[in-house]
């Protein structure tokens, strides 16, 4: 997590109209608090403390459609090989034929 740029630790406080980007797997959110809470809530209460930039989103969209025609690509084998098909892809991956 980076706040305005620079990497926060634990322990950082944060104030209202700063920028967060929280990076959660290969996707990045940036956030703007808009306000604070003195204790910790639930989930549709703390939504209303932040909002997310429409940037973020489309830039998260676009990484999940690229991500989906990446996926679509890509052949799967219909199921595991069997002992001699495995021996056989052993010799090949070896440089042996």
């Amino acid at each position: 997590m980076r706040i305005g740029g620079t990497r926060a630790k634990g322990s950082r406080m944060i104030r209202m109209g700063e920028q967060l980007h929280i990076r959660r797997g290969r996707y990045e959110y940036v956030v703007i608090v808009q306000a604070l809470s003195d204790r910790r809530g639930p989930a549709p209460e703390a939504t209303r403390l932040y909002a997310e930039t429409e940037q973020s989103i489309r830039g998260r969209e676009t990484l999940a459609s690229q991500l989906r025609l990446q996926a679509a690509g890509v052949e799967y084998p219909r199921a595991k090989p069997d002992k001699q098909s495995r021996r056989r892809l052993m010799r090949i991956n070896r440089g042996q034929q």
